[in-house]
């Protein structure tokens, strides 16, 4: 499998620092990723002086084989683009792709290059399986439990239960009701977000799609202990999202749950933005004691 990826890059050099240069002296630019390709690794170097007086110019590459075509610029002083093609083996080498005069850097000299990368092993990507997926393909593991909520079922395996939560373990491993009959009834939560947190830990679409279903996500993870959903979650949902309009949800999760980072996040988004929040309707509906501690705790950063 071959693909194709584009780079620009440019080193700043003179002309007085390329002349201390030895011959096998170079500057070079950091080695840089050919994105896409299975960790192949890259860079352009200008060497000093040669035989001939010219500066030459290396493209350096980690492995191959690859084929590199494009373009160079030496300059400002006397600008000049010169043009590369050329092929690599599967080593890790340097090839000589020009060569060009010093006089054309001058005091504030630059090699800029624009180079594209052809016919290198693509990286394969394997997407993880999910434990739905295994689920499926064995044909005959039915679930051997249930949660009820709202006079609904969800079926689901005792054992996956009891790895992604310590509250269910707890519940199935005990002599309970609920490791008697299978059944787990929740009522504090409502059906779509019990079932939001079940798909997602099976790897089955989730339906999720607006803050408040991941925020109440979050409410139940925390409540059964869900580590893994609370690690992936709140950054990406909550902390990454705060605006105006979102802030009244994601702040009571952080105040309701006591979450300390997130709570001095919130505070000093309200700091700034207090007036676009205070008036909100969302805000007024904040238990008034919250209410209190989200303004003293931003008055505090001031």
């Amino acid at each position: 499998m071959s693909t194709e990826f584009q780079d620009t890059v440019e080193i700043k050099i003179s002309r007085k620092e390329v002349e201390e240069l030895a011959g096998e002296d170079y500057v070079s630019i950091p080695e840089r990723a050919i994105t896409g390709s299975n960790g192949i690794r890259w860079a352009f170097r200008v060497y000093g002086k040669n035989s001939t007086r010219l500066l030459p110019v290396h493209l350096w590459v980690s492995e191959g084989p690859l084929k590199a075509d494009g373009t160079f610029t030496a300059g400002p002083a006397k600008s000049h683009t010169f043009g590369f093609h050329t092929n690599t083996d599967g080593n890790s080498a340097s090839y000589l792709l020009g060569e060009f005069c010093p006089t054309r850097l001058g005091p504030d000299g630059f090699v800029h290059m624009n180079i594209t990368f052809t016919n290198f092993e693509k990286a394969v990507l394997l997407e993880p399986s999910t434990i739905n997926d295994f689920i499926i393909d064995s044909g005959d593991y039915l679930s051997d439990a249930r949660i009820v909520v709202d006079d609904k079922t969800i079926e689901v395996h005792r054992s996956f239960l009891c790895i992604i939560s310590p509250v269910f373990r707890a519940a199935f491993t005990h002599d309970t009701k609920e490791a008697k009959t299978g059944t787990i009834n929740i009522k504090d939560f409502s059906f779509e977000t019990v079932k939001h947190v079940i798909d997602y830990c099976y790897g089955r679409p989730c339906g999720a799609t607006k803050l408040q279903h991941f925020v109440d996500i979050l409410m139940f993870a925390d409540k059964y202990d869900m580590k893994t959903l609370i690690k992936k979650f709140e950054p990406l949902f909550l902390r990454s999202e705060l605006s105006p309009e979102n802030f009244t949800p994601i702040a009571k999760y952080a105040w309701d749950l006591d979450k300390a980072d997130l709570k001095t996040l919130c505070a000093k988004f309200y700091f700034d933005n207090h007036g676009k929040i205070t008036l909100t309707p969302e805000f007024l509906s904040l238990h008034p004691s919250t209410q209190l501690d989200i303004i003293h705790s931003a008055a505090s950063l001031s």
